[in-house]
């Protein structure tokens, strides 16, 4: 395996899921300081940017596939989510 990641195995949704999840654990200690708002939020507006600058990058991004990206990046929060309360939260606890 010569990268640990690339941007194929991003555009896929394991890989997303993987991304995103890892930068809402790095950022949300960050983001809290700053304003505190609800983890949920932070991982869709974070799922937004990251879809969004994925089809930028592929230059498959228009804007009447906005309301699919939208979407897309809902559930991708929502799996991000359960793997962000199942890492962190378990970790808090202790």
């Amino acid at each position: 395996m010569d990268e640990y990641f690339t941007l194929e195995s991003m555009g896929t949704f394991a890989g997303m899921v993987v991304v995103l999840t890892v930068i809402v654990q790095f950022l949300k200690p960050l983001i809290d300081k700053i304003v505190c708002m609800p983890t949920r939020y932070v991982v869709w507006i974070i799922a937004i940017m990251l879809s969004t600058a994925y089809t930028a990058i592929t230059g498959s991004f228009s804007w009447s596939s906005m309301l699919l990206l939208l979407l897309n990046s809902i559930v991708l929060t929502m799996a991000a989510m359960g793997t962000y309360e199942v890492t962190f939260k378990k970790l808090e606890t202790k």
